[in-house]
């Protein structure tokens, strides 16, 4: 994950008229100058600053045309947050069965994230749910949960269940 972007120097000398540079204060460099699509660890990207000069301005020394960026990266961790089965939202349940889930308590999520993302992750905001459109009959079947987490976050891989479909034994109960 992106972590911070610095750059030296931070500082260029730059001449031209005085009318030219009176009002100049920095130098944007745009996003595609510096692409890091794809980059797996702490980069350096050296940027020509020349082709980003206004009109009239230079440096005053051209060996400071390079500019470095250093790109840093903060590598990706799991927390795993337990979600009790009772907790699944269960969609399209057939009429006349419900599910179970046998002797399956809870399941395991893994939340991706940096560290401090992970800090701040409230597990009240991990929803799990379980569509079974398409289901009809009475068995035994393993399907992907369907989780959602805030758009900070990721998950490190699909969870899947098993579960059976019974014979509804209650009005009350969906499960």
């Amino acid at each position: 994950s992106f972590k911070e972007l610095t750059f030296k120097p931070e500082t260029l000398e730059i001449a031209g008229t005085t009318e030219d540079i009176a009002d100049l204060r920095e130098i944007t460099i745009p996003g595609e100058a510096v692409n890091i699509d794809g980059i797996t660890e702490d980069t350096q990207i050296n940027v020509d600053v020349t082709k980003y000069l206004p009109e009239n301005i230079r440096l005053a020394d051209e060996k400071d045309a390079s500019v470095a960026v250093e790109v840093t990266l903060e590598k990706k961790q799991g927390k795993t947050v337990r979600i009790p089965v009772e907790d699944i939202e269960l969609e399209n349940v057939p009429r006349g069965l419900e599910v179970d889930f046998d002797k399956l308590k809870e399941v395991e999520i893994i939340v991706m994230g940096t560290s401090a993302e992970l800090t701040e992750l409230d597990e009240n905001e991990v929803s799990v749910s379980m569509n079974l459109e398409g289901y009809s009959r009475a068995g035994t079947y393993t399907k992907a949960l369907d989780v959602e987490v805030p758009d900070v976050y990721s998950l490190m891989q699909e969870t899947q269940v098993e579960f059976r479909l019974v014979k509804r034994t209650s009005t009350g109960s969906n499960r």
